[in-house]
């Protein structure tokens, strides 16, 4: 893309090649924090499920890893995507883009899922916000009884 934009093809790329994976980064973290949130909310404040929860969280994202390195390490990853290979990126850089349009489809496809398929219980019209806190507040006490 930089090459597209005008940029050499010798100079070295190194200040933008961080502040990308910076925001790589902090997009990955952008993603982790909602699904923790979803997994507090579906706990209810029950500490055996959380601890549950957060197990199958972090399993998940060492399977993730595992079949990311898995990924990484194949070489011919790049020829199911033709057209990540440019003048401006080597077979290297092919490879890395076409890990990440892989990561972006299992996301839009999982995201989509979630949508569609987890149904919400909305708060009836008639409660207020007060009376709803005060109702999610006695069964959370009502919990910690048991």
């Amino acid at each position: 893309m930089g090459h597209m934009f005008g940029d050499s093809l010798e100079k070295k790329a190194r200040p933008r090649a961080i502040a990308i994976f910076v925001i790589l980064d902090v997009a990955n973290n952008m993603l982790q924090a909602p699904c923790r949130a979803l997994l507090a909310d579906l706990a209810a404040g029950d500490q055996r499920k959380m601890r549950m929860a957060n197990a199958g969280f972090s399993f998940f994202m060492e399977v993730g890893n595992v079949l990311g390195y898995a990924a990484g390490s194949y070489s011919g990853l790049h020829h199911i995507f033709p057209f990540t290979r440019t003048k401006a990126c080597d077979v290297y850089c092919a490879h890395l883009k076409s890990c990440f349009f892989v990561s972006i489809t299992l996301l839009l496809t999982l995201a989509t899922a979630a949508a569609v398929y987890v149904k919400e219980e909305p708060l009836s019209p008639q409660k207020s916000t007060a009376a709803a806190y005060a109702e999610i507040k006695e069964k959370s006490e009502g919990m910690d009884k048991h």
